[in-house]
This record gives C-alpha cells, sequence and structure tokens, in this order.
C-alpha cells in the first residue's frame, strides 16, 4: 500500500512496467538534490549515475545515492513525482552503451576512492585512539557494553575534572532518567575551560538548523565512553560577588542602588565587555556577573607557599629511562598531588622508592614543584 498524495488515500502499489537498459532515471535526495542515473540492469533493478571518470571530485563521493544504486517494481514516472526517490523518465532518450560503459567506470573510480578514504579514516583513528590511551593512561577505557556506558563516562569525567582543576569542588549530576549530567562548582575555572573537559563526553547534540538530536560520536567516546548532553554552570561564592559588586559600584555608582537600569541611563559609558551583553537592562548583579564570566577564580598557592613544599619534602627529579622519569625523596607530605599528576608510586626503584612519571610530565613535575 501506498499514500495517492492526489487523493489523500492508501492505496494498492501499482507495479512499474519493465524498464528499458539505458533508460533514464531520476533521483531526487535530501533537501531535493538531483542525480541523474542510467538503467544498467532491468531485471536486477541496477542502476548508474550517468557520468564520466573524469567528471569525479571529493563532492562525488559524498552524494546522496550512491553511484550504482537499486530502484524497487514499484517505481513511478516522473510525471508523479513527489519527495525523495527515484523516478523513471517517460518518452525520453535512451543513454547509449558508451555512455553507460563510462558511466560504470566512473562509479568503480568513486568506489575505489571512497574506500581509500574509508581506509585513510580508519588508519587516522587507530593512531588518534592510540595516542589518547597513553595520554589519558589513568581512564577507565569503556569495554563496549552499553549498561555500562554512562558509568565509566562518569567516573572518567569526574577523574579528568578532578585532575585538571585539583582543589575544586565539582557536582555532577545525572539529570533525571536519561543520561544527561549537570555539572555545577563555584568559583574556580572558567565555564570555557570546564566545557573544553566536559565536552568531549558528549554523546549528543541539538541541530537547531534542523530541528533534531543528533547522536555524537569521537575516537576519545569510543575508548572512554560518552554521556548525553552535558550542560556546565559556575555559581559565585558571596565573597567573590561583593568584590566584585564594588568594583562596578566605582565604575557605575548609579547601579549601587540595586535596581534595574535601561541602557541609556548609564550616559553612554558602557565598557565595550559589558555593552556586547544583549540586554537592554543592567543591574549591579548583571554586570558583575558578566564581568566575572572570563575570569579564572582558581585559588593557586604562591610561589613561597610552593617553594617551603618543596623544602620541606626535599624532592629530585631523575631522568629514570628513556621514556620515563622518577621523583624521590620525601614525598610523602606530597603523595596525592603526585598521584594527581598521574605518578605511580614503586618501593623497587633502581634509584630507590619513588613516584614514575612519564618522561613528557617532566616540565610539569619541574614547574609545579619549583625544582
Amino acid at each position: 500500500m501506498g499514500m495517492n498524495w492526489e487523493t489523500g488515500k492508501l492505496e494498492p502499489l501499482a507495479v512499474a512496467p519493465k524498464l528499458q537498459r539505458g533508460q533514464k532515471i531520476y533521483a531526487f535526495g535530501y533537501m531535493m538534490s538531483q542525480q541523474i542515473f542510467a538503467v544498467v540492469n532491468p531485471d536486477l533493478y541496477e542502476i548508474v549515475e550517468v557520468g564520466s571518470p573524469d567528471d569525479v571530485d571529493e563532492y562525488s563521493l559524498d552524494r546522496y545515492f550512491s553511484p550504482v544504486s537499486h530502484y524497487d517494481k514499484y517505481i513511478k514516472p516522473i510525471s508523479k513525482k513527489f519527495g525523495i526517490g527515484f523516478y523513471y523518465a517517460e518518452n525520453e532518450p535512451i543513454f547509449s552503451e558508451d555512455v553507460i560503459k563510462a558511466s560504470l567506470q566512473r562509479a568503480e573510480l568513486i568506489e575505489k576512492m571512497r574506500d581509500e578514504r574509508e581506509r585513510a579514516v580508519e588508519d587516522a583513528s587507530r593512531k588518534n585512539k592510540d595516542e589518547l590511551r597513553k595520554k589519558y593512561g589513568f581512564l577507565t577505557v569503556w569495554d563496549g557494553d552499553w549498561r555500562m556506558r554512562y558509568k565509566t563516562a562518569s567516573g572518567n569525567l569526574r577523574e579528568l575534572l578532578k585532575r585538571n582543576f585539583p582543589g575544586v569542588k565539582f557536582s555532577v549530576r545525572k539529570d533525571g532518567s536519561g543520561d544527561t549530567v549537570n555539572i555545577t562548582w563555584t568559583d574556580g575555572p572558567t565555564r570555557k575551560m570546564v566545557d573544553e573537559i566536559a565536552g568531549q563526553f558528549e554523546g549528543r547534540r541539538f541541530n537547531g538548523m534542523e530541528d533534531c538530536e543528533e547522536i555524537v560520536s569521537s575516537d576519545f567516546t569510543d575508548l572512554f565512553g560518552s554521556l548525553g548532553y552535558v550542560f556546565t554552570e559556575r555559581e559565585y561564592s558571596g565573597e567573590v560577588m561583593e568584590r566584585e559588586r564594588m568594583k562596578v559600584m566605582e565604575d557605575y555608582p548609579l547601579l549601587a542602588d540595586g535596581k534595574g537600569h535601561l541602557r541609556d541611563e548609564l550616559f553612554g559609558n558602557i565598557k565595550v565587555s559589558e555593552a556586547s551583553m544583549d540586554f537592554c537592562w543592567f543591574s549591579l548583579d548583571s554586570v558583575a556577573r558578566h564581568r566575572l564570566w572570563d575570569i579564572d577564580l582558581t585559588e593557586r598557592p604562591t610561589k613561597a607557599q610552593t617553594d617551603e613544599s618543596v623544602k620541606s619534602s626535599g624532592l629530585t627529579v631523575i631522568d629514570y629511562s628513556e621514556k620515563a622519569v622518577a621523583v624521590i625523596g620525601d614525598t610523602k607530605a606530597v603523595k596525592d598531588r603526585l598521584k594527581e599528576m598521574g605518578g605511580r608510586f614503586n618501593a623497587k626503584l633502581s634509584c630507590g622508592p619513588g613516584w614514575i612519571f612519564s618522561k613528557n610530565k617532566k616540565d610539569e613535575i619541574t614547574t609545579a614543584f619549583g625544582l
């Protein structure tokens, strides 16, 4: 059965008459893109896109219909065209054998180029995954079991946040019964900084152009799991907000009353960064929050504090092998920091008990501890 769009009723589908070899086929795809085909084997309903082997480029590899395709016995004439699909031409010239031969050669070339591109993509993916495994050796690799996907991804997300933003307390909460998560924290890094880490786990995205939801995948999510939507929101402590409010009131005394004011009431003295806000009304808190948006509020130890920590621990970094460095000395006081940085303790090192790191971590270690 099929819909007869002229009558608006479901009717039995009519079997098309047998087509001829070389008969022209119109193909309409997404956004009504058009391709022209020729019938190759009417008994097998096989068709080939018309063209020359010289007429091939990258765009040809991603057309809506493959260069060799098949229609079905219910194909309609072009006079009955409605929507995506194949339609046969009526009373139009038949493509010659030379055209069919050239078209088949072109189709073979396109398939070969597609295979080569696919192999190149697979090779690049394998190489990238190997690099990701080395870079994130401390994360749990997802075993492919979809029942464990959320648990693996959310655990890895928490671990990455902890390592990238030590000392910042994050709340990672599941939103309802799905796999969407909401991440909140107070002060600390900017939302953009956290999005760069958390966004790697996003497995769903809304396509506003087509008004639909898309599934997102990457080499990273293939290895470490994916979530649904990932939403981030930074909150501000009372101390930070009060400090910024004082600065805003110095620049705009009019806002000290805590009320909303029109842009024009500020006498055109709004700074460029604040003028970029899509607001007609401004208040003390709205301007303060906007100013804090791109400011990293993470509290870091001063150099004096770092030097004192190093002095008390007596750390030393040595080249342990071609691929590793070791941190030795009195590491007990800073063991948690060393672990967060990806180190592994080994009491049986040839240089004595210590923490082993990949050699590419040497600069990060020496900088962190002032060595």
